[in-house]
This record gives structure tokens, sequence and C-alpha cells, in this order.
């Protein structure tokens, strides 16, 4: 073969490879797990930022809690043994204890107060001649009391005798005999140099020094009778021992700790630790062996600065940081102390720490169950999707009664079935409001719809249910039998509030309308409350009660006749006087005690001008967004700038109606309120 007739042949170039089609598992794949991961990894960046922030702030709420906690337990603490002095006072002052001579009958009352009032550890009275009655947790307490009687005109005239605590049994053998003279004791000197009641500075009960059970601080305060004349000195004491026992019972004292210090920098009390030395020496927080109270001590504790421009301090407790605020706190005349709360950073920031660990592991749990997920997620979702959203559409348009049944996966059959159960929910829900509207409705139209006329008085009332229903009740019922009306006006309060309130409000209206009708002759208030109080004892379950006001108005004497059965008293203002006075006596709440017997009370020769206003305790306690009550002072206020001339008892309902809006902020009040209002023309 010739060379001309050669054929060459050239190699051919590769075919282009052909790509596979991305599948679609692979880009939902893609398209779900890249955004995670890049909001994991943000997350994770973040972490350390955001869990210092938190943790910063977590510290400071938790602690200034804690500290506002101390502060508001210690004040009510305190103010149990007011309360305790003021009953005393009361009891010398009006002759019903006496304040010298044979000063047994103490005993019972004080017996009791101290058994019911945990935070009180003595009660003491002294009279100026040197005579004194007392009784005290002592040193076998809680196995016994002491009561003791002081003869100041006998040598060694004290004497202290055992008291059982569970039966209040006085035993004849004394505990201990000796001189003892109030007058030369801390408490009464104390109260003879203040212009009014007072506490004490910390004393010893026994000597110049002690334990913490017989150290503490007294109420103290002079008696006078009502002509002005000094019966005596009486103290209400509280220990070291159970001021401390009320900060260990406070959450910060698991983790943290609360230490109280007096004006001399001494310990008052301590969540932890000791307050007194081994020998009854008081301690500073320096001396104490406790290593929180000695990581304190560094603070600057003792300086006004401390409290007043340093929100928390940092210091540190065995080589651990630590931080601690500092709060004066002056409740009551007498008290100058300073409130020292903190905690280890540990005790908190562990949290913080723990959450930053749990961040990192769900954000890559998050990335890996997305892959999962996005895999099965056109397959499994999308079409149970569209069901869902159909289902949704339809009860939106208020198809209650249609049900969805999703099988593909367990987690969607759950879905459809609470669905389900929501749209039953909601047709309960609707028919439950419509009966709560009907109930509303005949709740309403049992109060009054007007206010009587009644010559020589005034008469106006408004009522405020915090729920639909409620439980509050007042009420104006004819005496038709009288030859001159003499309307019986009616203020009521249900335990709770709501629809079994409401029941129970229903229940005593109707038996003191009924019981109103049924009496013959003269109208005795004290045997309709107990006749009512018999249809609620028979009737009440589950401990309900309720508290009841029955006001009868006697134009022709001016006066008002009453019963108050475990109501709030009413307030009786007399504007020419400007004083006021409140009615305390009464009987039990309605519903506890059948055939309890209920006196009756009055009110004469009411001055024109003269204001009564009756209420339910939802006025007196209504809380503004501080937490601070209404309260009978701003109650009589109201009056005070209320009931000059051309006042009416509708215009004074106004202006108490008026000043509660102000006073709660528009808050929601959380309790019933209602009240009337009576004026003397």
């Amino acid at each position: 073969m010739s060379d001309n007739n050669r054929q060459e042949t050239w190699p051919s170039a590769p075919a282009p490879a052909r790509r596979r089609p991305v599948s679609f598992r692979f880009f939902v794949a893609v398209v779900v797990i890249l955004p995670v991961a890049a909001v994991s990894a943000a997350l994770v960046a973040l972490s350390s930022d955001t869990s210092n922030r938190i943790a910063e702030e977590l510290a400071t709420t938790l602690i200034e809690s804690a500290t506002q906690h101390v502060r508001d337990d210690l004040q009510t603490f305190l103010g149990h043994a007011i309360e305790v002095s003021d009953r005393y006072e009361r009891r010398v002052r009006d002759g019903r204890l006496p304040a010298g001579g044979d000063m047994s009958s103490w005993k019972q009352p004080m017996f009791d107060d101290l058994i019911t009032t945990p935070n009180v550890a003595s009660i003491c009275f002294g009279n100026s001649a040197g005579d004194a009655v007392w009784l005290l947790r002592g040193q076998n307490w809680p196995r016994e009391l002491e009561l003791g009687f002081s003869d100041r005109a006998k040598v060694d005239g004290a004497k202290e005798l055992p008291v059982d605590p569970a039966t209040g049994t006085v035993g004849t053998k004394p505990i201990r005999v000796y001189k003892y003279d109030p007058r030369e004791r801390p408490w009464y000197a104390t109260a003879t140099r203040a212009v009014g009641p007072v506490w004490t500075p910390i004393y010893f009960w026994f000597g110049e020094a002690g334990q913490d059970r017989t150290t503490g601080t007294g109420y103290t305060r002079v008696v006078r009778s009502g002509s002005g004349e000094t019966l005596g000195v009486l103290v209400i004491d509280v220990t070291l021992q159970q001021l401390s026992e009320t900060l260990a019972r406070l959450p910060i004292a698991e983790r943290g700790f609360a230490f109280i210090v007096d004006e001399r920098g001494l310990l008052v009390a301590a969540s932890r630790g000791p307050v007194n030395s081994t020998t009854g020496a008081r301690l500073k927080l320096g001396d104490s062996t406790d290593p929180f109270a000695m990581g304190v001590a560094t603070l600057p504790y003792m300086s006004d600065a401390a409290t007043t421009t340093t929100p928390q301090h940092r210091f540190n407790i065995a080589g651990q940081p630590a931080r601690a605020t500092i709060r004066a706190l002056s409740p009551y005349p007498g008290i100058h102390w300073r409130v020292i709360v903190g905690s280890p950073e540990a005790a908190f920031l562990a949290d913080a720490q723990a959450l930053q660990r749990r961040q990192v592991l769900l954000a890559a749990a998050a990335a890996a169950v997305s892959a999962v997920l996005a895999l099965r997620l056109g397959r499994q979702v999308i079409r149970p999707l569209l069901r869902l959203r159909d289902h949704v559409r339809r009860v939106g348009k208020g198809d209650l009664n249609a049900r969805l049944d999703l099988r593909a996966t367990r987690e969607l059959q759950e879905l459809s079935q609470e669905l389900n159960r929501m749209s039953e929910g909601l047709r309960a829900r609707i028919e439950l409001e419509r009966s709560l509207e009907l109930a509303m409705e005949v709740q309403q139209s049992l109060l009054p719809s007007d206010v009587p006329r009644v010559p020589a008085f005034d008469m106006a009332a408004r009522c405020r249910y915090c729920d639909v229903t409620g439980g509050d009740y007042y009420d104006f019922i004819e005496t038709g039998f009288e030859a001159q009306p003499r309307p019986l006006v009616v203020i009521g309060d249900a335990l709770g509030h709501g629809i079994s309130s409401a029941l129970l409000m229903a229940t005593a209206r109707a038996a003191l309308r009924a019981g109103a009708r049924q009496q013959d002759g003269e109208l005795s208030l004290g045997e309709l409350t107990t006749r009512v109080n018999d249809v609620l004892c028979h009737g009440a379950r589950n401990g309900r009660f309720m508290t009841m006001l029955l006001m009868l108005v006697d134009p022709a004497a001016r006066s008002i006749r009453w019963v108050r059965a475990g109501h709030e008293p009413f307030i009786l203002y007399h504007p020419a006087t400007d004083t006021f006075d409140d009615a305390t006596a009464g009987g039990l709440p309605l519903g506890i005690e059948p055939q309890f017997p209920y006196d009756e009370h009055r009110s004469d020769n009411l001055a024109p001008g003269t204001l009564l206003v009756a209420a339910t305790d939802g006025l007196f306690e209504a809380q503004n967004p501080q937490g601070d009550m209404f309260g009978r002072e701003r109650i009589g206020d109201v009056l005070r700038a209320a009931s000059g001339a051309g006042a009416t008892a509708q215009s004074i309902v106004d202006a108490l109606d008026a000043a509660l809006t102000a006073f709660i902020e528009g808050a929601t009040v959380k309790d019933d309120v209602t009240f009337v209002v009576i004026r003397a023309l």
C-alpha cells in the first residue's frame, strides 16, 4: 500500500461527564443544615458574653430581692410585738388589766398571747411603785414558761414560777427568788426618756452577759390612764435567737448568708454562726468563727456610704469570690440596724455556666437533628401540614365540630388529638362564658337598684367585683312593720370570690330577707343574725363562711343600731371635731359556729354631718403596684376632704372610688370591693 493511500486516525476528544442531579433530600439537608450551623456558631460565639451578662444581672437581682425579703420579714417579725404591745396598752388603759395590787389576772392573757405569737419572747409590765408582772420563754423553753411577780415592798420580792405550755398550769415551787425593781431595768428607762413607744437598744435579761435566747430588744412604752396619769411601763421582748432563727429560715440562707448589726457594729442576728460568744458577750462580725461573717467583716458595713451609694460589695470568702448588699433598716423608732445579705458567686454563677454548656450542646444537637429531619421533611411533613392548615381554617371559621386525624407520625397524631381537645375546650369555654354572663346578670339583680330615702340620713353604696361574679354583698331592706321607715343596711363578704362565693352570698341574702320579714314587733338584730348564721352553718361546705355587718337606721332617734359578725369595723367620722371612731365590738363570722349569740350595739345622737363608712376588706387591703395597702388612714383623708359644704353620701362614695382608682394606678383589684356611706343630715 502506497503512502498516498494511507489514512491517519486521530484520537477523538473525551465526551463530557454527565453530572448527577442533586437529590431533593440532599438539597433540603444543605438548605436546613447551613443556616442551623451558622446560627449555632453565632450562639456559641455569643454565649460567653451573654453568660457573663446574665450572671451579673442574676446576681444583682437575686441579692437585691433577698435583701428586700429579709427587710420585709424583719419588719413583719417586729410588727407582731408591736401588735401585742398595743393590745396590752389598751387593756391596762381601759382597766381590764390592773396596774397595781393583785396582778394575777395578767397570767391568762399573757399565756394566750405567748402561745399564739411565737415571735414574742416575753411580756412584762412594771408600775411606778416598783411592782411588776411578767411571762417569758425562759431557760427551759419549750418545756416550760416562767411566770414572775415582783413586790418592791418586800425583800427579795421577785418570784418566778414554772408554767406548763401545754396546759397553762402554774407550778408551786419557785424557779428563783431575788430582788427585782423594774424601774432599774434598761427598758423602763428607755420608755420614760422617749416621747412615745420605742424599741430599746439590745440588752441582757440577766446581768451584763448572756446567751442569745436571753438577749434581745423590747418594744417599750409608758402606759397612761385615760386622764393622763402614768400607770407604768410595758415592754414586749424579742430575742436575738428568735431573730437569727427567722433569718435561717429564709431561702437565701440555703446558699448564702444574712446578718444584722446594730449602730455599734455588734451582731443582732445571723443566718449562720453565733451572735454571742461562749462567755455571753455580744460579738462583732470579725469576732465570729463563721467564714461568711469574717469575710463580710472586711466590708465598710458601718459607713453610711456603704448603704446608699454602693449597690453591691465584692469580697472573698476563703479565697472564693462573693458579693453582698448592705442596707439600712429603721422601720420603727429605736431600730437603727444594717442588713447584710449576700452569697458566694459560685452559688449563682453555676447556673449561668451550666446554661452556657447547654447552649453549646443544644447547638450541636440542633445541627445533627436538622440533618436527619431535613431528609424526611418533604415526604413526612408537607402533606400533614397541608391537612393541618385546612383544619385550622375550618376551626377559625367557627366549625368547632371539625375533627382532625393526622396519622403520619405519633407526634402529629398527638397534635391532632390536642387540636380536637382544643376545639371541645373552646366550645365548653363559650358555653361557660355564656353561663357566667347569666350568673353575673342574676347576681347584679340581687343587689338593690336604688337607695331608700330616709329622713335625717343620706345613703349611697358601690360594689366592684374582681371576677365576673363575686362574694361581696350589700342590701337595703325595708322593715315594713315599723311606724316610721327604718331601713336595715347590710354589707357582707363571703370567703374568696367567684361562683361559689356568689352562691354563699345569695343564700345569706335569702335567709336575711326571710328572717327580717318573720320578725315580730321590734326588730332584734342579734336574733336575726343568729338565724342567718344557723342557715349558713347548716348549708356551708368546705369551710365556707362570710362576714356581715347589719345596721338599722333610726331617723327619729338619729341613731344606728348594729351587729358585726366578723366583719371589718365601720368608720365613724365626726367632722365637727375631726375625730374617728371604729366599731370594733362584734362576734364570729357567719357559717362557723351554730347557735352563736350576737350582741346588738348602737351609736346614738349622731350630729349633723357625721359620716359612717362600712366596707369589705377589699377596700382596706387594695394594693398599688408597690405593694402598699389603701388602708384606713387614706380613707380618713378622703372623708376629711370630701365632707365639706354641699357634700352628699353619693359624692363621698364617688370620692372614695376615685381615690381607690388613682391609688391602684390602673391595676386590677385582687378582691371584691364594696362600701356603703351613711351621712347624718
